[in-house]
């Protein structure tokens, strides 16, 4: 009987120990705020500086606090900015890359004749990443320049 009552009290001791962490925990989560704020003085900063001074590293620090609280789509427009201001290989890729998200989150197909001139234009800037890109999408075929895909839309 005294075993039976010692291991009923160890049962009921480790449950309430982990009902404990468990809710300890769940405050936590709940309690920290998401740390993304697009008004931060840092964030601000760097974007300014990427796309006013065409400043590529304060660029990737903003790319990144973006994509890593999953605010991808709220950056087009300063990969946009970026890409078209300073030529900046890497911002045409991002480009690419956030309109092809976006069309398939939407359930479109990602065919986009804009979103292919992205691509195309960092491939012409030297990417080697857009060049694998194309290279393996074009297939041996002649990788066709950005304003040809333009041209062919009017």
């Amino acid at each position: 009987m005294r075993r039976i009552l010692l291991h009923l009290s160890i049962i009921l001791i480790s449950l309430i120990s982990c009902s404990k962490q468990e809710t300890s925990v769940n405050k936590t989560v709940k309690e920290t705020p998401d740390k993304f704020n697009i008004n931060d003085d840092t964030i601000k900063r760097n974007l300014n500086d990427a796309i006013k001074k065409g400043d590529t590293l304060a660029y990737i620090r903003s790319l990144k606090a973006f994509t890593v609280h999953g605010y991808e789509k709220e950056f087009l427009y300063y990969a946009i900015k970026m890409a078209e201001e300073h030529n900046y290989p890497l911002a045409y890729e991002n480009v690419y890359t956030i309109l092809v998200r976006i069309s398939e989150e939407n359930g479109y197909k990602t065919d986009s004749k804009i979103g292919d001139y992205y691509l195309l234009r960092a491939y012409e800037l030297g990417s080697k990443s857009a060049k694998y890109d194309l290279e393996s999408y074009y297939k041996g075929k002649k990788i066709p320049n950005s304003k040809s895909i333009l041209d062919d839309s009017k």
